[in-house]
């Protein structure tokens, strides 16, 4: 018997960790795993060791920009 696995795998990435508990509370009741990540650089590494499918980025943070940032997601592909 083969036994698929259909659990998506979300990154939140906020600097902020009242913000991440938030979204990571909100998201617990689904059937998902829960990646986070403070900066820009580390959410990238993570989605490339993790191929996850969703990633929740405030757009505001310091550092990388929203559109650098997905940027760097698009180049991988």
């Amino acid at each position: 018997m083969i036994l698929l696995n259909f659990m998506k795998k979300i990154l939140i990435l906020d600097n902020r960790k009242a913000s991440v508990e938030e979204k990571k509370n909100l998201l617990s009741r689904y059937d998902c795993t829960i990646f986070t990540a403070a900066s820009g650089e580390e959410a990238i590494e993570m989605h490339r060791k993790e191929k996850v499918d969703l990633i929740i980025r405030d757009l505001d943070m310091p550092g990388m920009t929203a559109e650098g940032f997905c940027s760097n997601i698009r180049d991988d592909y």
